[in-house]
């Protein structure tokens, strides 16, 4: 609300009518816009996701993409919290240091470069190692509701391959083979 006084203050300032301004979609373009980079953003990430040819073959759906899709929702999630705590630390910790390294500086590109170096490697830093964590609790709570949308779980998962390979074992033991052999030739002389 309060930004819409202002819009009216600055337009009575500026002696213009907002009636007779032209309509304009940039709003609805960026929205848009931030939609179509999330899922080329998914789409990215599926180009970097490398799965097991075998836990591919025991699901009927595209387990690529449902990877992808928890990454990024995990991804979104912490981000936010991420970039506050890095830019801030960063901030705080490189003003403390340019100020005294480049006090007798008396060139600003030097000490402006300089701040902007710092920045970099101290926010990118802190922001990998306090992600870490963050992100594999996150993606693992984002991929487990993904799976059990498709009633997936990985229990259910092993015990299916379990039993095929029991079964398959079954039918190649030798012991079970011969066993079976001895009934099917007392059945045969009605024995």
């Amino acid at each position: 609300m309060a930004t819409k006084a202002e819009i009216t203050v600055l337009f009575s300032e500026l002696k213009v009518e907002s009636k007779n301004l032209p309509y304009s979609d940039i709003l609805s373009k960026r929205v848009q816009k931030k939609k179509k980079a999330s899922k080329s953003g998914v789409s990215d990430l599926i180009e970097h996701i490398t799965i097991n040819k075998a836990l591919l073959n025991l699901v009927d759906f595209d387990l690529k993409s449902v990877v992808a899709q928890a990454l990024d929702k995990a991804i979104s999630e912490i981000i936010p919290q991420v970039v506050s705590r890095s830019v801030a630390i960063a901030m705080l910790t490189a003003k403390e240091i340019v100020l005294k390294d480049f006090a007798l500086e008396p060139n600003e590109a030097k000490f402006l470069q300089g701040t902007n170096l710092i920045v970099q490697n101290l926010a990118g830093g802190l922001a990998t190692v306090t992600t870490r964590e963050p992100l594999k609790v996150n993606f693992t709570t984002c991929l487990k509701q993904s799976l059990e949308a498709y009633n997936l779980d990985g229990c259910s998962i092993i015990k299916k391959n379990v039993v095929e390979k029991a079964i398959e074992e079954v039918m190649q033991d030798p012991v079970i083979l011969d066993a079976v052999e001895k009934r099917r030739e007392a059945a045969g002389r009605g024995a």
